[in-house]
């Protein structure tokens, strides 16, 4: 279909239990599930391989709001545009938000930028113990955040591990432009971009304050681990290990920005510049 490869929901509630959602195709949004808007509930089950030729690789939220538990596996699914796995968009006034618990993103592909998720225009979303592993933004001039892409909304991570995500853009896991995300917790390792292996940050609204993470191998042109191109952020506790720059920043990058670091251990890190 044009909407919802296998699913399309108007202000209406679905609850998808178990199963197996698989290689559904839209021709424009939500390879698996359009909501528009709508409630989700997913518990357990695993959206594989379907595919959008817009935003929405499995799931196109638009004002809608989802909740994710279970042991959910999102995985090789892939928008030809934004958000590999999940695209979030406000609806008029209504705006999207996604709350996951557990599951697994992994090897998802967002071509223009969000490997695995897009949130877009105030839109929120929230995962608490979820692995991010090995998705992909594969345009070089792309929005770039290989895992995740966070414009105008909001981010919160709660002892996330996010491993081996790419982009030849910015943002190996995350790139936050004009945004507020909080880490808590949580591992980036093996993570690569142009810029900021695990995160970019851009813009001077964005505020991001990260808490007891740990940054190890992760790689990039500038910032190994996190690139501040402007905005503001706060570090505090955790840990930069072994981080590689080819240019400046081993394990952090900072342009005409604020950046504020309180009892953060590096070791190992390495870059020609700084």
């Amino acid at each position: 279909g044009v909407y919802g490869g296998a699913v399309y929901v108007k202000a209406g509630a679905v609850k998808l239990s178990g199963g197996n959602v698989s290689a559904n195709t839209a021709s424009s949004y939500g390879g698996a599930v359009f909501a528009n808007p709508a409630t989700i509930e997913v518990d357990g089950g695993s959206f594989n391989s379907n595919t959008a030729n817009d935003d929405g690789g499995a799931f196109y939220l638009s004002g809608a709001t989802m909740t994710v538990t279970g042991n959910t596996e999102l995985k090789k699914n892939t928008a030809e545009n934004r958000g590999g796995a999940i695209y979030l968009v406000k609806k008029d006034a209504q705006i999207a938000s996604l709350t996951m618990t557990g599951g697994v993103l992994e090897e998802n592909t967002g071509k223009v930028g969000g490997g695995a998720i897009s949130i877009r225009s105030k839109c929120s979303a929230s995962f608490t113990n979820t692995v991010f592993d090995s998705n992909t933004a594969t345009y070089g001039d792309g929005e770039g955040g290989g895992a995740i892409y966070l414009g105008w909304g909001s981010l919160t991570l709660n002892n996330v591990t996010m491993t081996g995500n790419t982009t030849p853009a910015n943002g190996g896991a995350i790139r936050i432009v004009g945004a507020t995300a909080t880490v808590s917790g949580g591992t980036f390792t093996g993570n690569s971009a142009g810029s900021g292996g695990a995160i970019y940050v851009e813009n001077t609204a964005s505020v991001v304050n990260i808490t007891d993470a740990v940054f190890s191998r992760n790689t990039a042109t500038n910032g190994g681990a996190i690139c501040v191109a402007s905005g503001k952020v706060n570090v505090v506790g955790g840990s930069f290990d072994e981080n590689d720059a080819t240019s400046s920043g081993g394990a952090i990058c900072v342009y005409p920005s604020t950046l504020e670091l309180k009892d953060v251990v590096f070791n190992g890190n390495e870059a020609p510049y700084g």
